[in-house]
């Protein structure tokens, strides 16, 4: 518990020690922003305090009860301390709302991705030590409506770190929660209940579609976009609706609709299948993956009416299941960019005369480290491409292969193990000429 409540305290540190939080003290500070920032630091730093001084508090309190075997009055102190956890917890929730409007992709910075990562850290604490009740916790995220926050951070924060060319724009929605950003999504929601995973990968999925529709930097296939358009999947642009509205035709949902109607999932899976027709140089991967990642997502969630879909287009079964296999992949190919991501940095100062020789060790470390995970990589890589055979892109099942999504992926990763081993030996090779420079140079008085 100290140890967690140390990691809190420390990451709001960098933030509290800085040049900007003194000028914010000071009122010094020009940008809106910035004063919104550090208004939200300072307040979560004292909502991590309170909560630190509660724990003290509440553990002493609750010897004296056990000590004097109190009943009544231990049933009476409890509900109070879980009232004020739950206060606190509110206070953390509504933090997450007066955030919203810095966590727009289109101008978001990076401190503010760290900044809710923060809050979200002291919410699964909260969780994790059994501070509030698993009940009032849900009630409470729903209230707030914070499974869309917990969505949009995840999905923000992992294209803010992506690097390298890739041909879809997305992490799987699962292994996001078990493995992106630090701590355990996964848990938290499994343990308030399965709901809360079912809500949580619709959100993410409509962020996916949204980011699609408004600011993918991949190219569109028209038909395909119109196809989800029609079926209510993505909503209208205004003017989109006002054409609808002049034709005398019924206006498709304005939200993002994840459940389909039999009619429009038959026509996806159709259009999953039979994807060539509407792609024909296999261009639009991006469309591809959204296809599959709906199917999959109607398969797991709504499996009634998947089911009640007797008659599938011929093929469909084999691209799915292909698919399938190589999204499997790809999320292994994830975990290692994700690893990469969290283990191996870059020192701040890089070849100074005065080297740190922690950071020396720290390089050596992460070089034996480095050349462990190039074996595993090597090993999963060969383990995975040897289960199917190499296609040529001729074939009507490449793009569902391994090989049609995954190279990129491939080529990416071992650039970055590549250039990561690469850094951490030249700064080891580089500190080792300067210490041996530095203690050649004659010194002045000599």
């Amino acid at each position: 518990m100290q140890e967690d409540q140390k990691a809190l305290r420390d990451d709001l540190k960098i933030f509290l020690e800085s040049s900007h939080h003194s000028r914010w003290l000071e009122g010094r500070l020009k940008n809106s922003r910035d004063n919104d920032f550090f208004t939200i630091v300072v307040i979560l730093d004292d909502l991590q305090s309170n909560i630190e001084e509660a724990e003290l508090s509440d553990i002493k309190e609750g010897e004296i009860i056990n000590r004097n075997s109190q009943t009544a009055l231990r049933g009476e102190v409890f509900e109070a301390m879980k009232q004020k956890y739950k206060q606190k917890l509110e206070s953390l929730l509504r933090l997450t709302v007066d955030m919203r409007p810095h966590m727009q992709i289109k101008t978001l910075e990076i401190k503010f991705l760290y900044l809710q990562r923060s809050i979200f850290k002291t919410m699964y604490y909260l969780y994790k030590y059994k501070l509030t009740d698993p009940q009032d916790f849900g009630a409470l995220l729903e209230n707030y409506d914070t499974i869309k926050d917990f969505a949009r951070y995840i999905f923000y924060s992992y294209k803010f770190y992506q690097q390298g060319s890739s041909k879809i724009i997305y992490l799987s929605r699962k292994n996001v929660l078990e493995l992106w950003h630090y701590f355990p999504f996964m848990d938290m929601l499994k343990g308030l209940g399965t709901e809360y995973m079912e809500k949580f990968s619709a959100q993410y999925t409509k962020i996916v579609l949204w980011y699609y529709k408004n600011l993918s930097k991949y190219p569109k296939n028209h038909r395909i976009e119109t196809k989800l358009k029609d079926f209510g999947i993505i909503p209208l642009s205004e003017k989109e609706r006002l054409n609808f509205e002049i034709m005398d035709h019924i206006v498709p949902s304005t939200n993002y609709n994840l459940n389909l109607n039999e009619g429009a999932l038959s026509e996806l899976i159709d259009i999953f299948t039979n994807v060539h027709v509407f792609d024909k140089h296999g261009k639009y991967h991006t469309e591809l993956a959204i296809l599959f990642q709906l199917i999959q997502n109607q398969k797991e969630y709504y499996p009634l009416q998947y089911e009640r879909l007797q008659e599938r287009p011929n093929g469909f079964e084999e691209k799915f299941d292909l698919m399938s296999s190589s999204f499997k992949f790809l999320e292994e190919l994830e975990n290692i960019h994700i690893h990469l991501k969290k283990k191996f940095t870059t020192f701040e100062y890089n070849f100074l005369p005065s080297y740190p020789s922690k950071n020396v060790e720290i390089s050596k470390k992460n070089i034996k480290d480095l050349q462990i995970l190039a074996k595993y990589f090597k090993i999963i890589v060969s383990e995975n491409l040897g289960k199917s055979k190499p296609m040529n892109p001729d074939n009507p099942l490449y793009r569902y292969s391994h090989c049609g999504i995954i190279k990129d992926k491939i080529d990416d990763l071992k650039s970055r193990i590549i250039n990561l081993t690469e850094y951490y030996e030249s700064y080891v090779s580089q500190s080792s000429v300067t210490s041996f420079l530095i203690g050649w140079i004659p010194s002045a008085s000599r």
